[in-house]
């Protein structure tokens, strides 16, 4: 709809809302898809905390912090034993003036080599160890988050994916959970064993070289006003790439689906400018971050310069040699902490969905009731007063139904287009969960017993059926035809037949039927009615009409208008009414098939 050069928004055959696309967007209360929106400023402590949560707890966190730790002091034994077997020189053994110095003629070689290949061994240990860990709570931590996500997205009710585009559902479970899963891991390791040789310097250069403290304290300063000059405005950056990749991702399918359409009447340009606006996010994200890197790289090397100077003109009394590595863990520290802020902009993302997204259910419906299994045993359903919207901000579109359908009987219901008839079906399975009132099966009301209760008692047989990549059946090699999401595969009047007989095997006693045989031809139709007539001779039958001739052997016809009941009758009784809707109806249908 952003295309469009003006958006209507009708309600009960009136204009409600009018403007462009961007006008109505930024309206309280507006009926369009809901913009997508994400927190500014820096991630929260709470999605750290979650992160953390999600790896396993404080307890799993501390131990990995407790590996990093002997990780790196093992790193620092091993250079320290190095250092001090090298100042051990010749040891106590009688060389001559050219052997001054030589630790190969050390008397103690054996009990040096030893030692160090023992710290060795000891640090490949340890860094396995630390590896295995590492590798196995981060895996944890986005194997739980994925599932997360996944839970609360297919609980999530129908409306979640109105307002929600498929392309913004796609970024989460591809590129935010992508980073979560290798990104994340990998700039948090860096950060966490940068930091730790980071302190790690500074005691060793506070504790044997005081001196070196001031302009320790000046780099520290330095780099601290750097991230805060930088550390928001990329973090910005990469939020507004993320939106932007969300509409792209949409609109991968309409290309697909209608690209002759958009070459051919040159509307190009306009799906290449969502791409190009993604792309300058992108590009400016990673300038952001080249021009940070290219800063801490140029700072780093200013304060080298003293570092060396007194490495060549001062003697050791005065300089510290682990200022030089300091000076590199900074370097690298920064940009893993940029890059461990910006990541996990992707794990708050996620956040923002599972702690979010309202299951579906979880209305004000009271406690959840246990059924029998035999439940129900008469299929009878009764409408008491019920009222249906499918938002708080959008109109009634079921309003006061009054009406009872007894056990067996067989409904037709018909209506014009938007009169409520699909409404209606949604009401019954609970897509979408009443305004007021209330629906009985049996003396049950189906807000009061748990939805997979409801769902697996009921059949229904849908116009447009979906089949998802499996087989027909798995039992005992039988039926192995293998089906996929292509539509080429099986033919839609096949979907249909497929439909029909998982209703069949079911054997429920509600059976809703949406135009059950609409694609299929003429001599196949006769087939599906016949056997709907007997084999669903004992069920309750609701089929919802597009063609009338298929519901005249019903016992009563339910006609629609605007959410309203507006008759309720045996089909021949409303044939003989001329001022009936379903006469009128009825005599449209005649005369479009003549």
């Amino acid at each position: 709809m952003e295309f469009c050069d003006e958006v209507l928004v009708l309600k009960d055959g009136s204009v409600l809302e009018t403007g462009s696309h961007l006008d109505l967007m930024k309206v309280e209360g507006h009926y369009l898809i809901d913009q997508e929106n994400s927190t500014r400023g820096l991630v929260t402590w709470r999605t750290f905390h979650q992160y953390n949560k999600a790896a396993g707890g404080f307890c799993v966190s501390f131990f990995i912090l407790l590996i990093f730790i002997v990780l790196i002091t093992n790193a620092a034994l091993s250079y320290w034993w190095l250092s001090y077997w090298l100042s051990q020189g010749h040891g106590t053994a009688n060389v001559t003036a050219s052997e001054q110095g030589n630790v190969s003629v050390n008397s103690d070689l054996l009990f040096y080599q030893l030692m160090f290949a023992l710290i060795i061994v000891l640090l490949l240990s340890v860094c396995t160890l630390k590896c295995l860990c590492f590798i196995k709570i981060t895996s944890h931590a986005a194997t739980t988050l994925h599932n997360g996500l996944l839970r609360k997205v297919l609980d999530s009710p129908m409306r979640f994916f109105e307002w929600n585009p498929m392309g913004r559902i796609l970024s989460c479970f591809s590129r935010y959970q992508d980073e979560v899963d290798s990104l994340v891991p990998h700039h948090l390791n860096a950060l966490l064993v940068f930091c730790l040789i980071a302190v790690c310097a500074c005691v060793v250069t506070s504790v044997i070289f005081p001196i070196m403290l001031l302009p320790l304290v000046l780099l520290i300063t330095l780099f601290a006003l750097l991230l805060r000059m930088f550390l928001r405005n990329i973090c910005e950056l990469k939020k507004m790439e993320n939106i932007s990749r969300s509409p792209c991702i949409s609109l991968c399918s309409s290309i697909a689906q209608g690209l002759s359409t958009i070459q051919a009447y040159n509307k190009t340009w306009q799906f290449q400018r969502l791409s190009d606006i993604n792309a300058n996010h992108f590009l400016l994200f990673n300038y952001a971050m080249r021009w940070l890197c290219f800063l801490v790289d140029s700072l780093c090397a200013v304060m080298a310069l003293p570092v060396a100077l007194l490495v060549i003109f001062s003697s050791n009394d005065i300089r510290s040699p682990p200022m030089k590595a300091l000076a590199l863990c900074f370097i690298y520290m920064i940009q893993s902490l940029m890059e461990v802020e910006a990541r996990f902009i992707s794990v708050e993302r996620l956040l923002e969905y599972i702690t979010g997204c309202e299951s579906e259910g979880s209305g004000p419906v009271g406690q959840v009731d246990q059924v029998s299994e035999d439940w129900p045993r008469c299929g009878a359903i009764t409408f008491q007063d019920y009222q249906m919207r499918y938002s708080q901000n959008s109109p009634v579109v079921l309003n006061g139904l009054q009406l009872h359908v007894s056990g067996g009987e067989k409904l037709g219901i018909v209506g014009k287009t938007g009169s409520g008839k699909s409404s209606l079906a949604a009401a019954l399975f609970r897509l979408v969960e009443p305004a007021a009132g209330r629906i009985l099966i049996d003396g049950v009301d189906i807000t009061s017993i748990s939805l997979s209760d409801l769902r697996r008692k009921l059949s229904i047989i849908p116009q447009d059926p979906v089949l998802f990549t499996g087989t027909v059946s798995g039992l005992d090699g039988k039926l192995q035809a293998e089906l996929t999401q292509d539509e080429g595969t099986v033919s839609a009047g096949q979907r249909q037949l497929m439909c029909l007989s998982r209703a069949l095997l079911r054997n429920s006693k509600i059976i809703l039927l949406d135009e059950a045989s609409a694609s299929v031809d003429a001599e196949t139709d006769s087939l599906i009615q016949i056997t709907i007539r007997d084999s669903f001779q004992h069920c309750t039958t609701l089929t919802i009409a597009h063609r009338i001739h298929t519901i005249l052997q019903v016992d009563r016809v339910l006609v629609l208008d605007h959410g309203q009941v507006i008759e309720f009758d045996h089909p021949d009784v409303l044939k003989q009414r001329p001022d009936s809707l379903f006469s009128s109806l009825l005599t449209a249908a005649n005369t479009v098939m003549s």
